[in-house]
């Protein structure tokens, strides 16, 4: 791979996830609360958030470089309200290592974060670690199938922080 002057070679470090998932959180939050879907979701009542894409790569494998942070929260299916599976917020990082996105213009003065959510099934018995993977074996989505295709980094809960939690590379 090329390295991009668009994307951020440094080496992500448990305190830059940790600092992700807190503005992650924030971001997913505020769009709750301006919805009824709220009254079903928070940041709190998640299975597990994860860092996907380019990023969970880059934080995997060193050779990808971070372009934007991609934060998926994953939520056990609600019978009552489907979190809107195409809904996206978005954050800024702030001024650190990673430098700014030349591409995102003067929006954010760091790296852009995406925040996502998704229902998923949780058979009975069975880690929200092993119903994401399931998740992304079944590939019954587009997102679960682009997921797939690199690695998928816990940001939640604190104690799996930066946990691999599934690597295409190693399936």
């Amino acid at each position: 791979m090329s390295k991009s002057p668009n994307r951020s070679f440094e080496k992500i470090e448990k305190a830059d996830l940790s600092r992700l998932i807190d503005l992650a959180k924030q971001c997913l939050d505020e769009m709750l609360a301006r919805t009824k879907t709220g009254q079903f979701y928070s940041s709190d009542r998640t299975l597990m958030a994860c860092l996907c894409q380019g990023a969970a790569r880059h934080f995997v494998h060193g050779d990808h470089g971070v372009h934007d942070w991609d934060v998926v929260f994953f939520f056990q299916t609600n019978p009552h309200w489907k979190f809107p599976p195409r809904w996206i917020g978005n954050r800024d990082f702030g001024p650190a290592k990673f430098g700014v996105n030349p591409d995102e213009g003067p929006r954010y003065s760091g790296r852009r974060i995406d925040v996502l959510g998704r229902d998923i099934s949780v058979s009975n018995g069975i880690s929200a670690e092993q119903a994401i993977i399931t998740y992304l074996r079944e590939g019954r989505t587009d997102s679960a199938r682009q997921w797939a295709k690199r690695p998928l980094i816990a940001l939640t809960p604190d104690d799996m922080l930066g946990r691999v939690i599934w690597d295409e590379a190693l399936e």
